[in-house]
């Protein structure tokens, strides 16, 4: 594949697979990888981030956000890189308690886009 080809991504969430292909068409090469899993010494999966960027973690969730904050911030530090909570249902509440902790929350897909540009 030549350089600054775009690669294709998939997922069985559609969300992950289309906004990682979406921002790989943006900045070819710039994702790391989709469904990234963390383990722990003992083998044991700790998290795993949706789609993994050379400046941000990315948490995709469709509907409830069950778990969200929680696991930005340990993808955060895991990576080191500022952790990203995108969801196009992401509740108004949800979206305001994940930005009380830190995490950059949003529900707009082309200013994620825009925001993680390398």
């Amino acid at each position: 594949m030549p350089p600054g080809t775009p690669r294709t991504f998939t997922s069985t969430d559609p969300l992950v697979a289309d906004l990682a292909n979406d921002i790989e068409k943006a900045y070819p090469g710039h994702v790391v990888g989709v469904g990234v899993k963390y383990f722990d010494e003992a083998g044991k999966m700790i998290t795993d981030i949706d789609i993994l960027l050379k400046n941000a973690a990315i948490q995709v969730k469709d509907g409830p956000a069950t778990g969200m904050t929680r696991q930005a911030l340990l993808s955060e530090e895991l990576t080191g890189l500022p952790s990203i909570a995108y969801g196009p249902d992401l509740g108004l509440h949800v979206a305001r308690g994940m930005a009380r902790q830190g995490i950059l929350v949003t529900r707009d897909r082309q200013l994620l886009i825009e925001l993680v540009k390398p």
